[in-house]
């Protein structure tokens, strides 16, 4: 049952075998150096948050927003935060209206299929029977649904060692995937010099030779793909049961990011996080990486290996819980403080950090460049505006007029550009392209308001 407050809030109710748990809902919270989507806290009983992304491929795992790396950075500071981070899809919400029937779903493009369960039925069997030895019965409803029904069930049901087992459970059923031993019986040192040399291989994006390691110690390392084509590469301490999980996605590709494919093994990538978070809880480690990314991971934190643990290491590395600062050098930064202090710090962490890097001469950089540097509130940066989630790429919906920028200019002659521009104009948006803004910036500074001027309760509803 969900219950409306106002700001942005709303109170969830949740019944699981007579238990009720009450969490109250926010939409679009400022973390300072991340958006989130949704955040849940719970109202009755030990504090506890959950956090929820909502991701557009578009701008998360496309060629021309290629924010993999990132974003698993980001969620992994949350998560050393002591919170539970799930990541959605669209698709993944398409899929799940679909299932229960809650909403027609697919209207007007085509419908999305599910990623999960990860492996076939006799691997899902082999996982049932590994849960099953430690008393367990409920993958099925669990960790083999889709994303936004395991968000259902984790906050129905929010212990997180009991999830810890389920994580252990599916990380298991690995094994009846037709995975290659890497390790066998092996020493730590054998398996971390094995483990190493993988990622290496990950970060060039080719294999290594998989033959056998046998060693006369207790951990046994495995690769294999999901049924996405997602590598993962697993290992199991026969002395202590316990289980550790590696999943990367091919961040670099170019000729990958943007096919089907490739976006099939995102959203298989963000559903293995939303699992693997909670081998933590279990005596492992379960760890999100990138090929661009996984030669840097430091694998001697992994407690296979003695050390803390990853999870752990994040909590050491961000102190209390709070991100590390990242100040600008004073000699990068031509900045007073009080500019500094007037800016609105989302174009900095949200907006101007990828814009930069990924198209550094292009208008709508030049624009956002010229809108921070004269004090105005940042944008929703990749707005989806109503069912069909029509894109922008910065949207101010708080105040009149309401103000939509596209990168590209309006062409009459592309149907997706036309019906888009037409879907903000009939919303009441007054939209035109980051060039002729910047050919009226006047008109533009004049109806956005300041980045000093924002409520607190004015959040804006960009989907990260």
């Amino acid at each position: 049952m969900l219950e409306e407050s106002g700001d942005n809030s709303a109170y969830l109710r949740l019944d699981e075998v007579g238990t009720v748990h009450g969490w109250r809902l926010t939409a679009q919270r400022n973390e300072g150096y991340t958006r989130t989507d949704f955040t849940f806290e719970r109202v009755d009983g030990p504090k506890q948050k959950i956090t929820v992304y909502l991701d557009g491929h578009r701008f998360h795992a496309s060629r021309r927003y290629n924010r993999l790396a990132g974003d698993a950075d980001k969620r992994n500071r949350l998560r050393a935060e002591g919170r539970a981070v799930f990541q959605l899809t669209w698709d993944d919400l398409d899929v799940f209206e679909r299932q229960t029937n809650t909403a027609e779903s697919g209207a007007g493009r085509e419908a999305a299929e599910p990623v999960w369960p990860p492996y076939p039925r006799s691997a899902q069997d082999l996982a049932k029977q590994l849960y099953a030895d430690r008393g367990g019965d409920d993958l099925a409803a669990t960790a083999f649904t889709d994303p936004m029904t395991m968000l259902l069930a984790y906050l129905r049901s929010p212990d997180d060692a009991a999830w810890g087992r389920r994580a252990s459970a599916m990380v298991g059923g690995l094994l009846g995937t037709g995975q290659e031993i890497l390790v066998g019986n092996g020493t730590p040192d054998q398996t971390r010099q094995t483990l190493s040399g993988l990622l290496d291989a990950w970060g060039r994006t080719d294999g290594i030779d998989p033959a056998p390691v046998q060693g006369t110690g207790t951990l046994n390392l495995f690769q294999t793909c999901d049924q996405s084509g997602l590598p993962v590469a697993f290992l199991v301490d026969a002395a202590t049961g316990h289980w550790s999980a590696l999943a990367c996605l091919d961040d670099t590709a170019l000729d990958q990011l943007g096919t089907p494919e490739h976006k099939a093994r995102w959203r298989a990538w963000l559903q293995w996080s939303n699992i693997l978070q909670f081998l933590a809880h279990d005596g492992g480690d379960g760890i999100q990486l990138t090929t661009a990314t996984a030669a840097r991971f430091d694998i001697s934190v992994l407690k296979a290996f003695g050390g803390l643990g990853e999870l752990e290491s994040l909590v050491v590395r961000y102190g209390t819980g709070t991100p590390a600062p990242q100040p600008v050098p004073a000699e990068a930064s031509n900045e007073t403080p009080l500019e500094a202090a007037v800016r609105d710090l989302l174009w900095n962490q949200e907006i101007l950090e990828y814009l930069d890097e990924d198209e550094p001469d292009a208008p709508l950089t030049r624009l956002a460049h010229v809108l921070a540097d004269g004090g105005k509130k940042a944008p929703a940066y990749g707005y989806e505006l109503g069912e069909r989630g029509w894109l922008a790429d910065f949207v101010w919906d708080h105040g009149t007029p309401q103000i939509a920028v596209m990168a590209e200019p309006y062409d009459q002659e592309d149907e997706e550009s036309d019906k888009t521009w037409s879907a903000y104009r009939d919303a009441g948006f007054t939209i035109r392209s980051a060039d002729d803004w910047l050919a009226d910036l006047d008109a533009l500074l004049s109806v956005l308001p300041d980045a000093t001027a924002r409520p607190d309760s004015e959040e804006q509803s960009a989907s990260r």
